[in-house]
């Protein structure tokens, strides 16, 4: 594994990402789509599970699943998730007939040491604005509610009955939009739903197939 040419890929990556508003109609926001990936060390599977959120009817509209071997998947190494599930989720969110108005990715967008983390890959290749959502903070410091990372803001983070969730921009979208969206998303009991649901819906489509 060289993770020097790793780097270099994300740091080409960065050169074409957009933090920026404008891309995000809230008049028109309908459809939010959450994307998470499960897995199933003894059975060597994973499920990647694209869940369609509608705002309007509060609802959820569409599951995509795609199941792929995890035999030759590079191993979890923190800041290089982008290698290990981009390219799923990729596919995966490429099933749905139509393209969301917005992506929300489980793992982090510009919070990131090189500014271009799993949302970010994911945001460009299929050019969707895209929200990186974590459950811990992988770099940076929290300074009144914000991330930041050499001096700079590249994230909020969102406690929720205490719960806190780290949101950052991954493409098409700024740091104060990608907390609205998440705003929007969120349940009585402090879920993000459509995140909460590919979560919930990929295990339990892993545990059908490969059993507990």
């Amino acid at each position: 594994m060289n993770f020097e040419n790793l780097i270099n890929l994300q740091r080409k990556l960065r050169e074409k990402i957009v933090i920026a508003q404008g891309y995000v109609n809230f008049e028109k926001l309908r459809f939010v789509c959450g994307v998470d990936v499960s897995y199933r060390k003894k059975a060597e599977l994973l499920c990647c599970c694209a869940s369609l959120f509608d705002l309007k009817k509060h609802k959820m509209v569409m599951r995509v699943f795609l199941f792929s071997s995890i035999r030759n998947l590079m191993p979890y190494v923190p800041g290089f998730l982008s290698f290990r599930e981009g390219d799923v989720m990729i596919r995966c969110v490429s099933h749905i007939p139509f393209k969301p108005d917005v992506l929300l990715v489980d793992g982090n967008g510009i919070l990131h040491p090189r500014r271009a983390g799993l949302a970010c890959y994911v945001g460009v290749e299929l050019e969707i604005p895209t929200v990186g959502v974590a459950k811990s903070l992988l770099c940076g410091e929290v300074r009144n509610g914000y991330v930041e990372l050499n001096g700079e803001a590249v994230g909020v983070v969102m406690i929720k009955n205490g719960r806190k969730y780290y949101v950052s921009p991954g493409h098409k979208i700024d740091i104060e939009e990608a907390r609205r969206v998440i705003e929007l998303c969120i349940d009585e009991e402090d879920n993000i739903i459509p995140l909460k649901d590919a979560d919930e819906k990929s295990r339990n489509a892993l545990r059908k197939i490969a059993g507990r």
